[in-house]
């Protein structure tokens, strides 16, 4: 049985992003480590990740994006909202 099929993520917290409609808006975070990697002290053992974000319901978002930055293990969030209906509270998840 492969432990990075079923270790627990670390819990973390993002900051929220902030923006208006027809302004881009990013906030960084750091890569997620999970319980195994912590415990063997290898942070790239269970290979790499990708992030997307998405409305609670699973809903895919397009205006929301997330991508590796220059910085290692660091991912940039960008909200671009061009729609008015964009412009409220979201609660997303990633």
């Amino acid at each position: 049985m492969d432990p990075c099929d079923s270790t627990e993520l670390i819990t973390q917290s993002i900051d929220t992003l902030t923006t208006d409609n027809g302004v881009v808006g990013t906030v960084d975070f750091n890569d997620v480590n999970d319980t195994h990697e912590v415990s063997k002290g290898l942070y790239s053992l269970c290979g790499p990740r990708t992030y997307s974000i998405a409305y609670q319901n699973d809903d895919p978002i397009t205006w929301v994006t997330v991508a590796e930055s220059s910085t290692t293990d660091v991912w940039t969030i960008t909200a671009d909202p061009t729609l008015d209906e964009h412009e409220r509270t979201h609660n997303l998840k990633l």
